[in-house]
This record gives C-alpha cells, sequence and structure tokens, in this order.
C-alpha cells in the first residue's frame, strides 16, 4: 500500500500473505517492495498483519510525513507466531517528524518481530520528536518466545528528540 493521502487510514489488513494470514505472498521490489509506504501527514497505520515483503514491512519517509501513527500492528509475524520475515526493518522511519510507534499505555501496541534487519529504525534529523513506546520488539505477541529480528530492536540514527520508552525487545 503506497500513501500519498494526508489523514489516510491503513486499517485491519493482511500485507504481503494470502487470506489465511499465513502464506507469504510478499510485495517484491517490481512493486516497492515494502507493505506500507507513507509519504504524507497524520495517517494511521492500525491493526494491520505485514510480513513476507521485499523491504520494510512499513516506511515512513520524508519531512511532509509528520505525525503519523503507527499501533496494534503485528510486523513479520503470522497469526500463530510464525516468522514471515520483511526481509529489510519491521518499521522505518526516514526524516518523518513526531512518527509514533505504539502509544503510552499498552492496548494498542505493535509486535515487530523474525524481520530480516532491524525491528524499529529511525533515521534523520528529520524523525525528531518521534516515540516508540509498550511494544514486543524481537518477541512473540505474548510477550514470551523470542522471535529476533536479525539486527537490532531499535535503531536510533542521526535522531534527536525521540523517546524510546516500555518496551519488551529480545
Amino acid at each position: 500500500i503506497r500513501d500519498g493521502s494526508p489523514y489516510a487510514r491503513v486499517w485491519n489488513n493482511v500485507i504481503g500473505l494470502a487470506s489465511n494470514a499465513f502464506t507469504g505472498l510478499g510485495n517484491g521490489v517490481r512493486s516497492n517492495g515494502h507493505g506500507v509506504v507513507t509519504y504524507a501527514a497524520h495517517g494511521l497505520i492500525v491493526s494491520n498483519l505485514i510480513a513476507g515483503n521485499a523491504r520494510d514491512g512499513i516506511l515512513v519517509s520524508g519531512a511532509t510525513a509528520v505525525s503519523n501513527v503507527i499501533l496494534g500492528n503485528r510486523i513479520g509475524l503470522t497469526v500463530s507466531n510464525t516468522p514471515r520475515p520483511n526481509l529489510l526493518a519491521g518499521i522505518e522511519v526516514v526524516d518523518a517528524p513526531y512518527t509514533q510507534i505504539g502509544q503510552a499505555d499498552d492496548t494498542n501496541r505493535n509486535v515487530i518481530a523474525g524481520n530480516g534487519s532491524d525491528g524499529v529504525q529511525l533515521r534523520g534529523l528529520g524523525a525528531q520528536g518521534s516515540a516508540v513506546e509498550n511494544n514486543f520488539i524481537g518477541c512473540d505477541a505474548n510477550g514470551q518466545v523470542a522471535r529476533t529480528n536479525a539486527g537490532s530492536g531499535v535503531v536510533l540514527n542521526g535522531v534527536t528528540n525521540v523517546l524510546v520508552a516500555n518496551n519488551v525487545i529480545g
């Protein structure tokens, strides 16, 4: 799904897997390879199953991608907690300010596990004011079994004023 429209909602989809939410189909590099891409502001990416894609599960990119919210997604795992990796990061935020990944309470945590690179990457000075809160990163949906990402749990590269808090990182 490629989004360039402000206030868009990507809600309750199976992306990169067949309708059985287990068999990998993936988005290949010819279709940009990412599960979800947004360059726009104030979007919601909520309650999706995103796995098996040729690049990132979710990419939020650019100065126009202000204040996007990512909640309650399962990224890199099937519904049965079997890894179906996105080949790069679970979530990558590049120069997109005020991106919220998870929230202050644990009611809508993301499960970000089994991906081919890092669980979450925040890159560039433009990603200022972003937050990664109350997610399960590198473990199953119960926070009990390791389902590690191939890279680090969370990578901060050149960002300022970022909050990383209350995550379970396996």
